[in-house]
This record gives C-alpha cells, sequence and structure tokens, in this order.
C-alpha cells in the first residue's frame, strides 16, 4: 500500500520537473530560434537584398545605357565601327611601341 501512495508524489515531481526543467529548455530553444530568425532576416533584408537591388539597378543602367546607340540610322553604325576600329589600332600602336 505504501507503493500506490507514493505513484502519487512521484507523479507531482515527475511533472514539476517536466514544468521547470523541460520545458523551460523547450522554451529557450524556442526563443533562440526566434532571435536566429529575426537575425537572419534582417542580414537577408540589409545585406541580400540590398545588393541584389545594388545590382539590379546597375544592370538596368547598363540596358538603358546599351539602347542610346541603337538609333536605326545606318551611318551611325557606321561611325560606331570606325570608332571602334581606331581606338584598336591606337591600343594595338600603343602596345607595339611600350613593348
Amino acid at each position: 500500500m505504501a507503493a500506490a501512495g507514493a505513484v502519487p508524489v512521484l507523479a507531482r515531481i515527475a511533472a514539476r520537473a517536466d514544468d521547470r526543467i523541460l520545458d523551460g529548455g523547450v522554451d529557450a530553444t524556442a526563443h533562440a530560434a526566434d532571435v536566429t530568425g529575426q537575425l537572419a532576416a534582417r542580414v537577408d533584408d540589409d545585406g541580400v537584398d540590398r545588393g541584389v537591388e545594388i545590382l539590379a539597378g546597375r544592370v538596368r543602367r547598363l540596358g538603358h545605357l546599351a539602347r542610346i546607340p541603337q538609333t536605326g540610322a545606318i551611318h551611325q553604325y557606321f561611325l560606331q565601327a570606325v570608332a571602334v576600329l581606331t581606338i584598336g589600332v591606337v591600343a594595338w600602336f600603343v602596345y607595339a611601341v611600350m613593348g
């Protein structure tokens, strides 16, 4: 009969241990996961997203610059080809002279 009386006492002790130790560990783990998630979100928003937005802005600007010489006028294309060839020849002469 003594064992039957000890079971409720042991159950209360186990319940208190569960409430204080195990629940505390679960709550601490949940809090740590929440803080880690908030930190990761801040890094993503402030670092990764900002970097992607800056890169997208630069690519957009390069796309705009690439469309500027596309006038459809053939004499503009010839002028651009002459300019590129002239730059190439000058670069080749500089390289040949400098060695």
